[in-house]
C-alpha cells in the first residue's frame, strides 16, 4: 500500500533512546537535589529543636531566685564541667557514644578566660559538698532529652561579672559585663553571666556534634519571680507543751518545697535546740514558762513558710496535800484533790493499806480526772498513798489519812422520873459506823418504858418505883456491827 503523508513519521528507535537517557540524567539529578534538600531540612529542623531546647533551660534558670542559682554545684564540678566542654576529643564520636562525651563545640569562644578558670571567676555553692554538681538545681552535668530520635543535651555554665556603672572607670572593661580578673569599681554592678549550651549529633557538624550556645546576664542582688508553685508547707504543730528539767525531742515536718530543706526557730525555750538540717529540737527545757515560738523552712530555691505557736514549758506536777479525810460509812463520796505543774493528761492512783485500790472499801478512782466515788462499807482509819504522773513520766506523791469513822451510841446519863408521870422521851443518839442503822435496843428499862427499836426514841409512864439501875443502850448498822453504852435510871414516888 502507498504510504500515507500525515506530516508527523513518529520517532525512531534512536531518537526514543536517548530520550530516555536524557530523562534517566535528569531524574538522578534530581535524586541527589531532593536528597541534600531532605537533609539540610532535617539539619535545620533539628537546631530549630536545639534553640528550643536552649530557651528552654534558659528560662529554668530565670525561674529561680537569684540566691538559688548555684545551690549544689561545688567548685570542683563546676571547673571540670568547663575544662571538658573546650576539650575536643580525639575523632568524631558517633551516635552511641554521643551521650558519654561533655565536650561542646564554640564554647570556648563564649566562655571567659578559655579554660584559665580562677575561684572567682566560676561562682560555687560554697556550703555543697564534692561531687555534689551532677544533683545541683542547675547541674554541672548535661541533662539529656530524646526528641524525634534525636538526643539533645542541656548545659548551664555560671560565671561572675560586673556592669560598669555610670561613674566606674570603664578603661579596659567590657562595658556590658567584664569578668572579674581584677578589683571591680565600687559602683559596679554584680552580675551573673549564665550560659545556656544545646549538643546534639550530626554527622555534618565539627566531630559529628552540632551545638547552639546562648547567655544571658541576671543580676545578683535582684528579686527574682519564682515560678516554682511546689512551696514547702509546715505541718501545723499546734500549740506545744513540755516539763521543765525533762528530756524531750520534737520533729517538725513538712511537704512539698525543693530539698534540701533549712530550718530555723526563734522563741525556743531556753535549753533546746534546733538541728538545721533535719528540723529536729532536742534538749532539757529550763526554766517553765511560756513562749512565743516561731519557725521557719526554706527550701533548695529560696522558697519558705513559716508557723507560729505558743510553746508552754509546764512546771513539774505537785500534788496539794489533802490533810485527813473522814468519810463517814455509807454516805456517798465525791472527792477531787488539786495539782499543779505537769502536762496533761496526768495518770491517777492510790496505794495503802485498806485493800486493792489502796482506798477505803467501797470507793474508787478515776484515774484519768482522780476523782474519788462510791460509798464506803468497812470503818477504819488507814494511810493511802496518793500519786500523779503527767504526760512526760514527771510524778508528784502525797500521803495522808483517809479515816471512816466506828460506829458509836450514847444518850444522856444518869436520868431521874417519877412515877405516874409520862417522860420526855429519850433518844439512843448513833453516830460513825455503815449507815443506815438498823435496829436500837435498850435492857433492863424501869417497868412502864419501852423502846422503838427502828427509831432509837424511848418513851412511857413509870408505873413503879425503883431504884438507881444500870440501863445498856445497844446500835446495830447496816455492816451488823454493834456498839454499846448505859446509865443509870432512877424513879422516885
Amino acid at each position: 500500500m502507498p504510504v500515507r503523508k500525515t506530516g508527523d513519521d513518529g520517532f525512531t528507535l534512536i531518537e526514543v533512546l536517548v530520550s530516555i537517557a536524557i530523562v534517566c540524567m535528569v531524574m538522578l539529578s534530581l535524586t541527589s537535589f531532593f536528597v541534600v534538600t531532605l537533609r539540610v531540612n532535617q539539619q535545620q529542623g533539628n537546631r530549630q529543636i536545639a534553640v528550643q531546647t536552649a530557651e528552654d533551660a534558659m528560662e529554668r534558670a530565670r525561674a529561680l531566685q537569684v540566691s538559688s542559682m548555684l545551690t549544689g554545684r561545688d567548685l570542683q564540678s563546676s571547673q571540670d564541667q568547663r575544662t571538658n566542654a573546650i576539650t575536643k576529643p580525639a575523632a568524631a564520636i558517633d551516635r552511641a557514644t554521643f551521650t558519654s562525651s561533655r565536650y561542646v563545640p564554640g564554647i570556648s569562644n563564649v566562655l571567659y578566660g578559655n579554660g584559665a578558670w580562677s575561684a572567682l571567676v566560676v561562682p560555687y555553692d560554697t556550703a555543697a559538698k564534692a561531687a555534689a554538681g551532677a544533683g545541683a538545681v542547675l547541674p554541672t552535668s548535661p541533662l539529656t532529652n530524646t526528641i524525634n530520635g534525636v538526643v539533645y543535651q542541656q548545659y548551664w555554665f555560671f560565671e561572675v561579672c560586673y556592669r560598669v556603672s555610670d561613674t566606674a572607670d570603664t578603661s579596659g572593661k567590657d562595658a556590658a559585663c567584664t569578668s572579674l580578673t581584677g578589683t571591680p569599681g565600687s559602683t559596679d554592678i554584680p552580675m551573673y553571666r549564665v550560659i545556656v549550651a544545646v549538643t546534639w549529633p550530626d554527622k555534618l557538624c565539627e566531630l559529628a556534634i552540632c551545638s547552639y550556645i546562648s547567655y544571658s546576664l541576671i543580676g545578683q542582688k535582684t528579686e527574682e519571680p519564682v515560678f516554682n508553685t511546689s512551696i514547702p508547707q509546715i505541718a501545723p504543730p499546734g500549740d506545744l507543751q513540755n516539763d521543765v528539767g525533762l528530756v524531750m525531742s520534737y520533729t517538725f515536718k513538712a511537704t512539698g518545697g525543693t530539698d534540701p530543706l533549712k530550718w530555723s526557730i526563734t522563741g525556743l525555750p531556753n535549753g533546746l535546740t534546733m538541728v538545721a538540717t533535719t528540723g529536729v529540737v532536742t534538749g532539757t527545757p529550763n526554766p517553765a514558762g511560756t513562749y512565743s515560738t516561731t519557725v521557719t523552712v526554706v527550701d533548695a530555691i529560696g522558697n519558705k513558710d513559716i508557723a507560729s505557736f505558743t510553746w508552754t514549758i509546764n512546771k513539774a506536777p505537785s500534788l496539794t496535800k489533802p490533810g485527813t479525810i473522814t468519810s463517814p460509812g455509807g454516805v456517798a463520796v465525791n472527792q477531787a484533790f488539786t495539782v499543779t505543774g505537769g502536762s496533761t493528761p496526768f495518770t491517777w492512783t492510790a496505794t495503802g493499806t485498806w485493800g486493792t485500790t489502796g482506798l477505803p472499801t467501797g470507793l474508787t478512782m478515776d484515774p484519768e480526772t482522780g476523782v474519788v466515788t462510791g460509798t464506803p462499807t468497812r470503818t477504819g482509819s488507814n494511810p493511802v498513798v496518793l500519786t500523779i504522773t503527767d504526760k512526760y513520766g514527771l510524778a508528784s506523791s502525797q500521803t495522808f489519812t483517809w479515816t471512816v469513822p466506828p460506829l458509836t451510841v450514847s444518850t444522856s446519863t444518869a436520868k431521874n422520873f417519877k412515877m405516874g408521870t409520862a417522860i420526855t422521851p429519850v433518844q439512843i443518839i448513833a453516830s460513825g459506823g455503815i449507815t443506815p442503822y438498823v435496829s436500837y435496843a435498850a435492857a433492863n428499862l424501869p417497868a412502864g418504858l419501852t423502846v422503838d427499836t427502828a427509831t432509837g426514841i424511848i418513851s412511857g409512864t413509870p408505873t413503879a418505883v425503883a431504884g438507881a439501875s444500870t440501863v445498856t443502850f445497844t446500835v446495830t448498822d447496816t455492816a451488823g456491827t454493834t456498839a454499846t453504852t448505859t446509865a443509870a435510871w432512877l424513879v422516885t414516888p
